[in-house]
């Protein structure tokens, strides 16, 4: 395989994971972007040091995750950019609403915790990475991973329910 075509490869099959992880990193659509782009270089031209093609993806989001960290030092001002990444289907309008709101929801919810369990859960929930590859990806020993994964979602739990109280809705818990 040619240079070009393994940078291209790396596009097509990482890119929009890679990208939505610098999302959740930054929180800022421009600063993901630019960060995925340098990250995808320098990556690229250090392509020899990676041993193990099945930990190909672990290595990209690694040096992703660098790179956004590396790009927030240097930004002066932090925007919240609050463009969400929803796949398209065709669905009723009532369906797609509360559908939309709900992901609104969960997503808000998910980038206000600490990017300690934030990164974890996005990359072990939204991106279907195991926790194997996530310790390899935030360089954690896999007990930390599932912790964190663990602390997350109590917060999270805790957040969207001070949400449904905050709208009126109240959960029950009854079984009947």
């Amino acid at each position: 395989m040619n240079d070009e075509c393994s940078l291209s490869l790396w596009i097509d099959l990482y890119g929009q994971k890679l990208l939505r992880l610098a999302f959740a990193y930054t929180q800022n659509k421009q600063l993901a972007e630019d960060s995925v782009q340098e990250a995808l270089l320098r990556a690229y031209r250090s392509k020899r040091e990676i041993n193990d093609q099945s930990k190909i993806f672990s290595w990209l989001a690694r040096i992703v995750i660098n790179e956004c960290k590396r790009n927030m030092k240097k930004s002066i001002r932090r925007v919240i950019d609050g463009e969400h990444w929803i796949s398209d289907s065709v669905e009723s309008a009532e369906t797609s609403y509360f559908r939309m709101a709900t992901q609104q929801i969960v997503h808000q919810a998910v980038m206000t915790l600490p990017n300690k369990y934030k990164i974890p859960i996005i990359l072990y929930y939204f991106e279907d990475i195991s926790l194997a590859e996530i310790s390899n990806v935030i360089g954690r020993p896999m007990g930390t991973v599932k912790s964190r994964l663990g602390r997350g979602r109590e917060q999270l739990q805790k957040l969207l329910v001070k949400e449904d109280e905050n709208i009126g809705y109240r959960r029950t818990n009854t079984v009947r």
